[in-house]
């Protein structure tokens, strides 16, 4: 019950400073420096077969964004402040009925209330960085076409989310991002952050920071390269590398500090194959391997196709179809994921996407378990 009250008093709160006026005006218009927006995301979901059993639930993420131009502040140039305050709340549907390693809806977060981004950025030229809490997979290792499905996997390959402990939804971190836009093609991205998540269920909103040299770091670098007819339909192919560094104790011996490092590397490929008219037909891989020892996942392969327009011609609705395997690698085994999606846009702020599933052999309960087939009914609100 206080969750929620400090969220209705944040919310009047943003709305209250995103009406304050900003110093600057611009042909005579007055520009404001805040920009606050609220985003909501539901899952109704029913295990239809196998899992650990069958039935439905609900889960659902609100959003709140607030950002600060500093140079419509009329302050200085090229800075942006940011902030997101996440709410996650529902039954989740991976731990109580599928048991898929992979997590079945990219918004299964728990119960918690949590500050999800918190950075400053700033840019000098074809230079930028940002610093403060950040979520990895804005910035690294993210497919614009995979986006547009509901399992975490096409999202984020867990190869990176799982060994290298990534700062990712739900659990985000402090971090340091550095950015250099070569020439119109190519973009060179290095980030460097706290080697251990902080655990929002425990902390005060994230708030509570207890980075310490026991953390470790997780370092990352991506190299990106766009090409295409225009920046509409532009693609593009990412190749990355990490390395995670953190301190552990050797064996039961809690008095010997031994340093333990994971490393990998990853691909992913956005291609647009064709557009006519509001119709367009895009692709997109995922390809990721870890040569460590003793990790969970040594190699996923991911990928999928959308079609725009499909049913509607004023290009608002998309669907897609995308599989993907991963490969234990101290169990041997693999899981894999197919989803089918359709997405229907009523408005840029409303939209609807029935979602079917199909899981291979999950493997996130450690029991054996049949194979689950799952519907899913999302919406989306965004004001």
């Amino acid at each position: 019950m206080y969750n929620r009250f400090l969220i209705l008093f944040l919310l009047v709160f943003f709305v209250f400073i995103n009406s304050s006026k900003a110093k600057v005006q611009q042909e005579g218009k007055v520009i404001y420096a805040f920009d606050f927006n609220t985003s909501y995301t539901g899952d109704f979901v029913y295990n239809l077969d196998g899992g650990i059993k069958t039935g439905s639930t609900y889960m659902g993420l609100l959003n709140f964004n607030l950002g600060f131009d500093t140079k419509k502040a009329g302050l200085w140039n090229n800075g942006y402040f940011f902030a997101m305050l996440s709410d996650t709340h529902g039954r989740s549907l991976s731990e109580h009925y599928i048991g898929d390693f992979q997590v079945s809806s990219n918004i299964d977060g728990g119960k918690n209330l949590y500050i999800q981004e918190l950075w400053y950025s700033h840019k000098l030229n074809n230079l930028s960085f940002i610093i403060g809490i950040q979520d990895l997979n804005v910035e690294f290792a993210n497919s614009n076409s995979g986006g547009l499905f509901i399992n975490s996997s096409f999202g984020i390959m867990p190869t990176l989310a799982t060994n290298a402990n990534a700062p990712i939804f739900p659990l985000t971190t402090l971090g340091f991002t550095f950015k250099l836009d070569i020439n119109d093609n190519w973009t060179w991205e290095n980030a460097i952050y706290d080697g251990q998540p902080f655990n929002n269920g425990e902390k005060f909103l994230n708030f509570e920071w207890d980075s310490n040299d026991k953390d470790g770091a997780l370092f990352i670098s991506e190299m990106q390269y766009y090409f295409g007819t225009d920046n509409e339909h532009s693609s593009v192919i990412k190749v990355g590398t990490y390395l995670h560094h953190k301190h552990i104790s050797a064996g039961n011996n809690e008095g010997v500090i031994v340093d333990k490092y994971i490393n990998g590397i990853y691909s992913i490929t956005d291609l647009h194959l064709w557009n006519s008219g509001n119709k367009s037909l895009d692709a997109f891989s995922q390809i990721g391997f870890s040569p460590s020892k003793n990790i969970e996942v040594d190699y996923y392969l991911g990928g999928g196709i959308n079609y725009t327009g499909l049913f509607n011609r004023k290009n608002r609705d998309v669907a897609g179809i995308a599989v993907n395997v991963l490969h234990f690698n101290m169990r041997d085994d693999n899981e894999a994921v197919a989803e089918l999606t359709y997405q229907y846009n009523f408005s840029p702020k409303i939209y609807l996407q029935p979602d079917l599933q199909y899981i291979i052999n999950p493997m996130g309960a450690n029991i054996n378990l049949n194979n689950s087939f799952i519907g899913f009914l999302r919406f989306g609100l965004n004001f």
